[in-house]
C-alpha cells in the first residue's frame, strides 16, 4: 500500500495512525455510497 500525505511522519506509530485515519475515512464513504445508493439520493440530487 502507498499513501501520498502532507503530514510529518517520524516513526511506526505515526504511520500506523495514518494507516487507520485512512482506513476510516474509506469506510466512512463506502458507508455514505451505500446510503445514497439504498435511499435513492442519486436521482434526488439529480432532479
Amino acid at each position: 500500500m502507498t499513501l501520498i500525505t502532507s503530514r510529518v511522519v517520524s516513526g511506526e506509530n505515526d504511520i500506523l495512525q495514518l494507516v487507520r485515519d485512512y482506513l476510516l475515512k474509506w469506510k466512512i464513504e463506502e458507508d455514505f455510497k451505500y446510503k445514497k445508493q439504498q435511499f435513492l439520493l442519486e436521482k434526488i440530487m439529480k432532479n
